[in-house]
């Protein structure tokens, strides 16, 4: 960044807003009332003003991946701002590193523009201000992980009481009663089905298919009336067409079993009791007995190197293992298949 303080600054105020649902509920510190407070500022001072806009914006994120703070700071560094306003030091950056705040501490203080906020002046030239400041982004940056921790640890408590968290999309086979989880007994037949068929030989796609042909919903056909609404981003397709960012709501037929879903839940510990959370394993209702559930984890990994044909080196298929999953061992009954080899 560039030093400006040789510079004649125009009288031109930055306001910067940036608000956590958090600090908002707490403090009811709205995007409204910083964006008033800031305006307010502007016309006290008699200077014209520009709002960089960062709500929803996490303070955890880079000052660079934020657009309202990012163009602020360049606006800063081309020297287009006299001075910057914001409700707190504590809206600039809670980086976890301590490092973000200090940084633009320092850019302001190089680039000579005035700091304002609804208590005063802070200036940053003064070294007792630039200490107290600097404090204050450490202290931002040690509250927030502070609040991180303390979280995490309720969270991973609640696990270990049973809890099943929140959200609608629990793991298949299972439900939630007065906050814990607890076997879905429709749902578990499904579950030990799909365990019975791929034992028997049946491969991911196979299953996939008799569901769907039985009619057997899945988990977002149960909830929310079979409908779910989700926000895609802009898109591009093969042909260059540009498909806008926009909401779509999926429902019906767009849910289907795929293959994917279905090895999931193959190799989902939560079925013999192993319930994943974070890096804590924790117990859970068992709906696959863990034997069952072994031996299916050393079927797939068996099958693992089979799962797609070999090509050659010009991309043509050499062998499609037409007889995979038919032919069987007399004696122990496990399948048996091709071997790829690259040409």
């Amino acid at each position: 960044m560039a030093k400006n303080k040789l510079k004649t600054l125009p009288n031109h105020l930055g306001i910067y807003i940036r608000v956590s649902t958090q600090q908002q509920a707490n403090e009811g510190i709205s995007t409204h009332e910083q964006r008033e407070s800031g305006i307010s500022k502007a016309n006290l001072l008699g200077w014209t003003y520009t709002i960089y806009d960062d709500s929803a914006q996490s303070g955890s994120i880079s000052y660079l991946d934020r657009p309202g703070m990012r163009q602020l700071m360049l606006d800063v560094d081309a020297g287009k701002l006299g001075g910057m306003f914001s409700v707190d030091i504590d809206r600039w950056s809670r980086d976890g590193k301590y490092e973000e705040p200090q940084i633009i501490i320092s850019i302001f203080k190089s680039s000579g523009i005035k700091i304002f906020t609804p208590s005063g002046e802070l200036n940053l030239q003064d070294p007792n201000i630039e200490f107290m400041s600097r404090i204050q982004g450490l202290t931002s940056s040690y509250y927030r992980i502070q609040t991180q921790i303390k979280i995490k640890r309720a969270l991973v408590q609640s696990a270990k009481e049973g809890n099943a968290g929140g959200g609608p999309l629990l793991p298949y086979g299972y439900k939630k009663v007065k906050k814990l989880l607890v076997i879905n007994p429709e749902e578990a037949k499904v579950v030990e089905l799909i365990f019975k068929m791929y034992i028997d030989g049946k491969g991911t796609f196979v299953i996939a298919d008799y569901l769907n042909m039985n009619k057997i919903p899945t988990r977002r056909n149960l909830i929310q009336n079979g409908q779910m609404t989700i926000k895609r981003g802009e898109r591009r397709k093969a042909n260059g067409e540009v498909i806008p960012e926009g909401k779509v709501i999926k429902s019906g037929d767009d849910f289907r079993w795929r293959d994917k879903t279905v090895l999931g839940m193959l190799k989902n510990p939560i079925y013999k009791g192993q319930r994943r959370y974070r890096e804590l394993t924790v117990e859970s209702p068992i709906i696959i007995d863990p034997i069952v559930f072994d031996t299916v984890q050393n079927l797939i990994e068996d099958k693992k190197h089979f799962r797609e044909a070999p090509y050659s080196k010009s991309g043509a298929t050499v062998n499609k293992f037409l007889l995979k999953g038919l032919i069987k061992c007399g004696q122990c009954g496990q399948s048996f298949y091709g071997k790829k080899e690259l040409i």
